[in-house]
């Protein structure tokens, strides 16, 4: 398994690269109520409509229509109706190289994919109000040094900012991997997209792969691998102060001093 995604009926969707799948589980249930692709078969190429070439994650519209970022060796975005048996388009395919991760922007009918290989996040039109003549039509890219590899990217709906993972400034020396914050409101709050860097202490995460967001959009987890504790780190924000700059994430007091963790501005 590599991508989880649960959706606003508490449905949970998992990719599975090993297996070039996609599982869709009922809320309680412990088998899939819907699976695509087909077992260990990746897909040719990516016009391949049947099969997946290891899919890494699922996003969700709240009208049930989903995307999947396909994937470790096929390079699009396909978008299918809520029912996962019609293929409404797919896209990215002269973009993208390694499309790791989603985060839908449903105000803005957006998608947007953490082009891992290429250091960027692509924004590309949904097709949920525009309509399906519009999928694909690339909107907008971030690529800021800042990012480095995009391995995971998650939108927070409360507070409308882009938060991902990454490398960081691949020219810097030493290469530090952090999160970082993107401003997505068509309105400029900031003097930049990028608004802001953090990581644990300021010192760099050591393997970031990828994040969620709380409900409330005030806590960012943040799960690494390729460790030897493979750590989960949660991110706490602080309220935004009267002139609306960014909020610095700050460690949640508690017992266990291992789970703080700060996060430093840099606008």
């Amino acid at each position: 398994p590599h991508g989880l995604t649960i959706d606003n009926d508490d449905n949970i969707w998992v990719t599975d690269v090993a297996m070039h799948q996609v599982f869709m589980f009922k809320n309680g249930e412990k088998t899939p109520h819907l699976t695509l692709g087909k077992a260990f078969e990746p897909a040719k190429n990516n016009d391949d409509t049947d099969r997946f070439c290891q899919p890494t994650d699922v996003a969700v519209a709240s009208n049930g229509d989903f995307f999947v970022s396909d994937g470790y060796c096929n390079n699009r975005i396909v978008k299918y109706a809520k029912d996962g048996q019609h293929v409404l388009g797919h896209f990215g395919m002269e973009d993208l190289d390694v499309p790791h991760s989603l985060a839908l922007i449903e105000e803005l009918d957006l998608i947007c994919v953490a082009d891992r290989e290429n250091m960027r996040v692509l924004c590309y039109d949904a097709g949920l109000e525009s309509g399906d003549d519009d999928l694909g039509e690339l909107m907008r890219e971030y690529d800021d040094n800042d990012l480095g590899r995009v391995y995971g990217i998650e939108y927070s709906a409360e507070d409308k900012l882009l938060y991902g993972v990454g490398t960081g400034n691949m020219f810097a020396n030493p290469v530090m991997p952090r999160g970082f914050t993107i401003d997505v409101t068509d309105r400029p709050r900031f003097y930049s997209d990028v608004i802001a860097t953090w990581s644990p202490h300021g010192k760099g995460f050591d393997s970031p792969h990828d994040l969620a967001i709380s409900p409330n959009g005030n806590a960012v987890y943040v799960g690494e691998v390729e460790t030897e504790t493979k750590n989960l780190w949660k991110m706490v924000k602080e309220d935004n102060d009267e002139e609306e700059e960014l909020e610095e994430l700050e460690p949640e007091d508690d017992e266990d001093d291992d789970d703080e963790e700060d996060e430093e501005e840099d606008e």
